[in-house]
């Protein structure tokens, strides 16, 4: 089964449109996070069904969500200087580390494969945490992202989340 996620949400930069479907249903953006600890640890959610997502927006509201922490990520990559065997740091570093506006324009696969290795907080940076999802029943919860995929100005988010019910607070 896959299952699309699309929800409406207004961050601090601008409107973003993220249209978010669960079973043929729409489901709201309190409803859907990236969890603070634990992300990727399928191992946690044994007995739980893998359910694939995919979220969408603008490409250009996608760059400026993260372009605060691809730039932050940018200056640390340059002041360690330590690439630790990472192909797509080896490449980042051969190119003179460029920003996130060259490498959008220049190289959208090593963008992309940056984007994977900073899966984490690439997520937090599109899915910030709100408020309202302490009252929410059904959660999503991403733990992966698996693949970017760019078609007509839409970036294309995708990977592996799961259901929680529970009882609200």
């Amino acid at each position: 089964m896959f299952y699309i996620f699309t929800a409406l949400f207004l961050n601090r930069r601008s409107l973003m449109g993220i249209s978010a479907i669960v079973q043929n249903s729409i489901v709201d953006r309190t409803q859907i996070f990236v969890p603070t600890f634990n992300f990727g640890q399928f191992q946690r959610w044994v007995g739980h069904d893998k359910l694939n997502y995919k979220i969408e927006l603008n490409f250009n509201d996608f760059i400026d969500l993260i372009s605060e922490y691809f730039e932050n990520f940018r200056q640390a990559e340059m002041q360690d200087d330590d690439q630790e065997g990472f192909d797509e740091l080896i490449k980042f570093k051969q190119l003179g580390w460029p920003t996130l506006d060259v490498l959008k324009k220049t190289d959208l696969d090593l963008l992309f494969r940056l984007i994977k290795f900073n899966a984490y907080d690439m997520l937090h940076s599109v899915l910030p945490y709100i408020e309202e999802t302490k009252t929410t029943n059904t959660l999503y919860s991403i733990q992966s992202l698996e693949e970017l995929d760019l078609d007509d100005g839409l970036i294309s988010i995708t990977g592996v989340c799961f259901k929680i019910e529970r009882e609200t607070v």
